[in-house]
């Protein structure tokens, strides 16, 4: 795994280089300390990138974005001590893959790291109210076993084709289940599945 470290922070930098090397397979890790400094070619064969972001570094985000959407194997975990709501916020709409306020306890970081790692959302639970309005939303007890199966599996970072051969169903099945879902749900997209999953403990 080729891993890419940013942080102005060379307590980050070291505890964390020392860290994924203990604990990941890594084979290549490369390390930046300036944010505004990234460009798109550094996320070239780079499989997990670690960034430690500031507010006034929040635009590196679409650049961040921008590379996820050219590297399809990419994965990114923000990491924002300054417990920004707009960066948290830009996080979630641009479908980067993790956001953390701190590293307290090391066996609940490097979950998070591998759940990333392996195609899955993670995201600090303390913002997750700020970005939905869970007050109007209605109870899971209206859909359907099926349905409440296919949430499950949208919340877990599935995509269709994966959730249809767990659930032995067809990809289109999968799509109406969805659909039905958002509507009864009251929601817009995947997104505000995955946070009303974590709102009501639905996720490990």
């Amino acid at each position: 795994m080729n891993i890419l470290l940013v942080s102005d922070s060379f307590i980050v930098r070291e505890a964390l280089e020392n860290l994924f090397q203990n604990v990941l397979n890594v084979l290549k890790l490369k390390t930046m300390q300036n944010v505004n400094e990234l460009q798109r070619e550094d996320f070239i064969d780079v499989d997990f990138a670690f960034i430690d972001i500031k507010r006034e570094c929040a635009q590196k985000l679409d650049l961040i974005s921008e590379a996820k959407n050219i590297f399809k194997n990419l994965k990114v975990t923000i990491l924002d001590m300054g417990k920004n709501i707009n960066i948290f916020k830009k996080v979630v709409d641009l479908g980067i893959d993790g956001y953390i306020l701190n590293i307290e306890e090391k066996e609940d970081f490097i979950y998070s790291l591998k759940k990333v790692i392996k195609g899955k959302k993670s995201y600090a639970p303390d913002l997750l109210p700020s970005i939905i309005n869970t007050t109007q939303r209605k109870d899971i007890g209206i859909l359907t076993n099926r349905e409440q199966e296919v949430l499950i599996e949208v919340s877990d970072g599935l995509n269709n084709r994966e959730i249809a051969e767990k659930l032995y169903i067809t990809e289109c099945t999968v799509k109406k289940h969805v659909s039905s879902i958002l509507d009864k749900l009251d929601m817009r997209n995947r997104k505000e599945i995955i946070i009303y999953a974590r709102e009501n403990l639905l996720l490990d």
